[in-house]
C-alpha cells in the first residue's frame, strides 16, 4: 500500500506501517510555549505505543503531499490555476442555513464545527513558473496571519489566498519550518476570524474529527471522520520531500476524507476548535514520485489521512512569527 501528500502534487516515498506506531518512511493565541528555533524539529507526542515485532511482515507505505500541484509550463499552468481560482465562492454550511436554524444548530455536531471554522479556512493558490500548486491555509490572526504546509509553497511561486467570501489578497511569506513541514504568511487585512486552537493532548482515539480545506480546488470542502490513532511519527527524506530538507512530525491519523488541495487545512474536534494541519494521506498507487510538481492519478482519499498536531502547530507558528519580528 502507498501513501501520498496532501497539496495536489505528490511527494512520495516508502514507509513500513504497522499496527502500532512505527516511524512511517516517505515523505496555531493561548499561553505560548517556549521557544525552539525556527529549524528545530518539534515533536509533541500524542501517544505512545509498543513498536511491531521486527519478525512481522513489512508493508510499503508512501506518503503523498495534499497541495494540488500542476507540472506544466508556462500558460497551462496559469490557466489551470485561473480556472479554479475564477471559480465563484462555494455556498459555506452557515450562509446554506438561515439565521433561525444556524443560531438553533445543536452544539458538537458536525455542521455546528463547520459553521466555527469555515470562516477560519482559506484557499492557497501558488503560481510558480514550473509548477503551480493549490492547497489550504489557517487564519491564525486576525492581523492577516496564515498558517499553512510548507510543500504547499515551497515552490517559491506568486502566493494568493483566497477567502471565504471570494476575496483575494496577495500574501507575503512570513518563515517557513522545513523540518515540520509548516510556513507561515501574511496578508494585508484585519478584522479576521482566527482559529480557536485546541489542546491536541486531549484528542482521544474515536473522538470525531472534521475537515475543511480546498479538494482539488474546492474551497470550504467539509467531510467528517474520527480519529483513527494518534502519535504516528511522519519521517521524509529530503531528497523525496523536494522542499529543501528533511520532514519529521507527529500525526494525528483520521479517516475523514481528504485529498490532493486538503494541505494546511483545518482538523477540527466537535466543539470547532482546531487540533492538526492536514498534510498527507495514504494511498494504494503502485507508483511513487520523488517530484512535488507531479500527481499521481491515482492518489486520492482511503481513509487514512495524516494531521499535524495543534500543538506542534501553534509552537511553529510563534516561533516564525517570533523570528520574523525580530
Amino acid at each position: 500500500m502507498d501513501a501520498t501528500w496532501l497539496r495536489d502534487s505528490s511527494v512520495s516515498t516508502l514507509a513500513p506501517p504497522a499496527r502500532t506506531r512505527p516511524p512511517l518512511r516517505s515523505p496555531l493565541s493561548p499561553s505560548p510555549p517556549s521557544a525552539l528555533p525556527v529549524d528545530t524539529p518539534v515533536d509533541t507526542p500524542v501517544g505512545r505505543e509498543k513498536p511491531a515485532s521486527s519478525a512481522r511482515r513489512r508493508l510499503a507505505l508512501s506518503l503523498m503531499a495534499l497541495s494540488l500541484a500542476t507540472a506544466s509550463a508556462g500558460a497551462a499552468v496559469g490557466a489551470a490555476v485561473t480556472t479554479i481560482a475564477d471559480q465563484p465562492p462555494a455556498v459555506s454550511a452557515a450562509a446554506a442555513t438561515s439565521g433561525s436554524a444556524v443560531e438553533a444548530s445543536a452544539p458538537n455536531t458536525v455542521a455546528a464545527a463547520a459553521m466555527k471554522i469555515e470562516p477560519s479556512v482559506v484557499t492557497l493558490e501558488v503560481v510558480g513558473r514550473q509548477v503551480s500548486a493549490v492547497g489550504s491555509g489557517v487564519v491564525i490572526r486576525a492581523d492577516g496571519y496564515i498558517l499553512t504546509n510548507n510543500h504547499v509553497i515551497a515552490s517559491g511561486g506568486t502566493i494568493n489566498v483566497r477567502m471565504q467570501d471570494g476575496t483575494r489578497y496577495a500574501a507575503t511569506l512570513i518563515g517557513q519550518n522545513t523540518t515540520a513541514d509548516l510556513a507561515v504568511i501574511k496578508i494585508n487585512a484585519t478584522g479576521l476570524t482566527p482559529t480557536t486552537f485546541a489542546d491536541s493532548t486531549d484528542v482521544r482515539v474515536g473522538d470525531q474529527v472534521v475537515a475543511v480545506g480546498s479538494p482539488l480546488g474546492l474551497s470550504e470542502t467539509v467531510t467528517a471522520g474520527v480519529v483513527s490513532a494518534l502519535g504516528r511519527q511522519v519521517d521524509i527524506s529530503a531528497g523525496t520531500a523536494g522542499t529543501g530538507g528533511a520532514v519529521r512530525y507527529q500525526a494525528i491519523q483520521t479517516d475523514a476524507a481528504l485529498n490532493p488541495g486538503n494541505s494546511g487545512g483545518a482538523l477540527v474536534n466537535s466543539a470547532g476548535e482546531l487540533i492538526g494541519i492536514t498534510s498527507s494521506i495514504a494511498t494504494t498507487s503502485s507508483g511513487t514520485s520523488a517530484s512535488p510538481g507531479r500527481q499521481q492519478s491515482e492518489s486520492g482519499n482511503i481513509g487514512v489521512g495524516f494531521a499535524i498536531t495543534a500543538n506542534q502547530a501553534r509552537q511553529v507558528a510563534e516561533q516564525i512569527i517570533a523570528a520574523a519580528s525580530r
